[in-house]
């Protein structure tokens, strides 16, 4: 009798483990962006925007890559700032005293995570 409850237990453990696998491997992945200001007053941080949501976190990367590429392009074509392209932000700085202006930064969370923190009731 015992044996039976054991190998009844890992019949109905079993099947809900690989359900739990598969829903994890089935999240979606939101690439977010954040730009940051640099003015004489400080930093002036904006929100947390959702860009776009990807089914894997390799095709939340590439997006993420292709987005950066885009940002940096379109700011090295003024000639008075300085474009940095890093992991996941781009840095842009005035050539003149190379302070920086601008820093646009991407991040590729679960859907799962909303990087602007808890809602409020």
């Amino acid at each position: 009798m015992v044996r039976f409850g054991r190998r009844a237990g890992l019949l109905v453990a079993l099947p809900l483990l690989t359900m739990a696998a598969t829903a994890h491997a089935e999240c979606a992945w939101v690439l977010w962006y954040r730009v940051t200001e640099y003015r004489t007053g400080g930093a002036v941080e904006g929100p947390f925007g959702a860009e776009e949501a990807y089914p894997t976190l390799a095709a939340c990367q590439v997006g993420l890559e292709e987005r950066l590429d885009g940002w940096t392009a379109v700011e090295e074509k003024d000639p008075d700032y300085k474009t940095t392209k890093r992991q996941n932000y781009v840095l842009v700085q005035d050539k003149n005293s190379l302070k920086a202006q601008r820093l646009h930064a991407l991040h590729c969370f679960p859907d799962t995570v909303d990087p602007r923190g808890p809602k409020g009731k």
